[in-house]
């Protein structure tokens, strides 16, 4: 039997659909979940039967990645890890940009050293779009310039030289992979697309900010998980070394979206309003995601308006769920004066 798989940040919002499409794909392997159980992360975001399932073969630690001591003796039976832990809110990183860099930066040093000292066999970094910054050309490809426009996207650009660097020095087996905007079941709602829908199914109004003209290239999170079940996958000496945009190549603007839930919900327009601009904003992401499917034999399978009818459903059945959540970093940037009603 092959070692077990790590997965960090698995009881949030992607990583607990990541961590559903592992414990599918390899029931053989024993898979780890290693969590700090933050504001965004939640114990009901894995299914109870899941988490009730022998120890020997699932488990979580709550703890956070860049407890050194805890990290070596988790590593000691993995073969695999799955780096998703990360804090990502990008109105949070404005206010508390060392927060971000502490957990995005050394979290991801520990646990590419401690990897390589344990003699991983791969670990897979998952990154973000965000890195890129607003496109100069689109798609935007792999060898896109690096221009973060806030310090999340800052710490994210960070960790994957981290990375990068661990495989050119140390021979670290290591793939990035770099997802565009996901949306899906159990985004925390200071996200846009559940922040929108929690609000107008309150009949409140949702902010469309800077005029709504910014683009995204939209995925549904179990889209991506599934990309990163292909990526535990494939030949280890095709894909090493490789940074890789998970993408569905369909984009939409912000005011696309808005229009669209307003659609799905059976809303008045008049709900929809434009206000506000935010720091940091990122105007175009569109992705080219040739690679995914040359290295991967990844291409997206789920259409945004598939998807977005798919989590309009489950937020609707899951609002106990979604009313239970706090938004601390939220709160704490609102407290700046100015205003967030949601974004990546």
């Amino acid at each position: 039997m092959q070692g077990g798989i790590l997965i960090t940040g698995g009881l949030g919002f992607i990583a607990s659909s990541v961590v559903r499409a592992v414990v599918e794909a390899f029931p053989d392997r024993g898979v780890i979940v290693l969590d700090a159980l933050t504001y965004a992360g939640y114990m009901e975001n894995l299914p109870e039967e899941l988490l009730r399932s022998d120890p020997e073969k699932f488990q979580v630690v709550i703890g956070n990645i860049c407890d050194r001591e805890l990290v070596q003796k988790i590593m000691r039976s993995c073969s695999t890890v799955i780096h998703l832990a990360a804090e990502s809110h990008v109105a949070g990183s404005l206010a508390q940009a060392d927060k971000f860099m502490e957990s995005n930066v050394l979290g991801t040093t520990v646990l590419a050293e401690e990897s390589l000292k344990v003699g991983v066999e791969r670990f897979i970094h998952i990154s973000t779009s965000e890195v890129y910054g607003t496109a100069d050309y689109a798609p935007m490809d792999e060898l896109h310039p690096l221009k973060p426009r806030s310090p999340y996207a800052a710490s994210k650009a960070g960790a994957e030289h981290v990375v990068r660097s661990y495989y050119y020095s140390y021979g670290l087996p290591s793939v990035v992979l770099r997802p565009f905007n996901n949306y899906g079941p159990r985004q925390h709602v200071e996200k846009v697309v559940p922040c929108f829908i929690t609000r107008l199914l309150d009949n409140k109004p949702i902010e469309v900010m800077d005029g709504g003209g910014q683009s995204r290239d939209w995925i549904y999170a179990p889209e991506t998980a599934r990309a990163i079940v292909a990526a535990c996958k494939a030949d280890v000496d095709v894909i090493n070394g490789e940074v890789i945009n998970v993408a569905s190549c369909e984009e939409y603007s912000i005011a696309d979206v808005a229009s669209m839930l307003v659609k799905i919900l059976d809303k008045p327009e008049s709900l929809k309003i434009f206000s506000g601009t935010r720091p940091g904003q990122v105007q175009r992401h569109c992705a080219l995601a040739d690679k995914a499917r040359d290295l991967l034999g990844f291409e997206n399978q789920v259409s945004f308006a598939q998807g977005l009818e798919k989590t309009v459903e489950w937020y609707i059945q899951n609002l106990g769920q979604v009313r239970r959540q706090t938004k601390p970093t939220l709160s704490v940037y609102m407290a700046r004066e100015t205003k967030e009603p949601g974004s990546k």
